[in-house]
């Protein structure tokens, strides 16, 4: 009756006024005029009293039953609306108890850091595509000052180890082992010298010539160590190193020791995607029928007191790995982008007030996400119709 009554007061105001006012005036109107049997007044209020009141009456008897009827129908809607929930929650729980017994959710988790971490190290291919002509100009400064190394020390090779020292110059193999004396230390330093020669030549031949074009992320991190080898060398004969180049290595360690906040956001969703798909054939009605709970929710629940229960029930179905992987499969895939229409309408994640980085987040553990500050940004604006 008083949801009725908030609904329909303009029309009820308007029905007390014509009933309390402009009826009584309209009868003394009627009772004033003359007509050919003129009657008393008393005999005309009685008439038009009795008449109006009869009027009244059934007026009254009918708006009383159009609410009846009213609210037995919205109480039906909603026990049918309670009942269509349940049961597709039902549902949904069938699925998950399957899908739980084979862990899929924590494989995911897992592949979404295997994926990523594929994905960031192509990214450090492309930085070390980009950082080309430093790369080529440092590395041959190492070339020269090794070239220096020898020049300035081969004069000191002792008789012992002179004619193996020429044989070494001109590459030709053979057996070669000495003992620990202060002519085979220089002897040693001078081929290693050589040797590092050859290996960045090499290295530098593979870039020239877009050799490096062959490699890929499972090859970045063998790069990489290359690169840091050769710095590793060159400090030890005591030369130094430009200071660009030792930001260039820990720029490129970055990539190789995981640091996901360097993707782009087409990386990320690269990855998110690469990860679930490897998993959707097993958990695609999972999505479909999660989606399902929360369109039916947006559409036949509008008291949001009611909607947000709904969603607690929803949400205390469902665990950690599992909460998470349902968020980047919304805001990170194609196959997602239904799922992230409704439930941006939704604070299924939490209330704003509730992932704040300063504060302690209910649902999951903040720690779990992959990119901590971003998605608790992107969950913070959900909740807006």
């Amino acid at each position: 009756m008083k949801k009725y009554i908030k609904d329909n007061w303009k029309w009820l105001s308007s029905g007390f006024f014509g009933l309390f006012i402009i009826i009584p005036l309209l009868t003394q109107i009627l009772i004033n005029i003359d007509t050919i049997n003129k009657g008393s007044d008393d005999g005309w209020l009685g008439f038009w009293g009795g008449y109006l009141g009869a009027i009244i009456g059934i007026a009254g008897a009918i708006f009383v039953v159009q609410i009846q009827l009213k609210e037995d129908r919205e109480g039906r809607e909603v026990e049918k609306v309670d009942n269509t929930f349940f049961n597709l929650l039902t549902l949904h729980n069938d699925q998950k108890n399957t899908l739980n017994d084979e862990r899929i959710f924590e494989k995911i988790y897992s592949d979404f850091n295997k994926e990523l971490k594929n994905q960031l190290l192509e990214e450090g291919l492309d930085f070390f595509y980009s950082e080309k002509a430093t790369i080529v100009s440092i590395l041959q400064e190492f070339i020269k000052g090794y070239k220096n190394y020898i020049e300035n020390n081969e004069q000191y090779v002792s008789a012992e180890f002179l004619e193996r020292w020429e044989r070494r110059k001109t590459g030709a193999t053979f057996s070669d082992s000495c003992t620990g004396t202060a002519d085979s230390t220089l002897y040693n330093d001078l081929c290693y010298a050589l040797e590092e020669i050859a290996s960045i030549e090499k290295f530098l031949d593979d870039v020239e010539n877009k050799k490096i074009n062959y490699f890929s992320h499972a090859v970045f991190e063998g790069a990489y160590e290359k690169l840091d080898n050769y710095t590793r060398n060159y400090k030890a004969y005591l030369f130094d190193v430009p200071e660009k180049w030792n930001q260039l290595i820990a720029a490129l360690y970055k990539y190789k020791s995981g640091h996901l906040s360097l993707l782009p956001f087409n990386r990320k969703k690269r990855g998110i995607e690469r990860a679930i798909n490897n998993h959707y054939s097993r958990i695609g009605a999972y999505f479909r029928i999660f989606h399902r709970i929360v369109k039916y929710i947006n559409d036949k629940v509008a008291d949001e007191e009611i909607k947000k229960d709904y969603l607690g029930f929803l949400r205390a179905t469902i665990n950690e790995k599992e909460m998470l992987v349902i968020f980047y499969n919304a805001a990170y895939t194609e196959r997602g982008n239904g799922l992230l229409k409704e439930i941006r309408k939704t604070t299924f994640f939490g209330e704003h007030n509730e992932l704040l980085e300063d504060s302690t987040v209910q649902h999951f553990n903040p720690n779990s996400m992959l990119w901590k500050s971003e998605d608790l940004k992107i969950m913070q604006g959900f909740g807006n119709k």
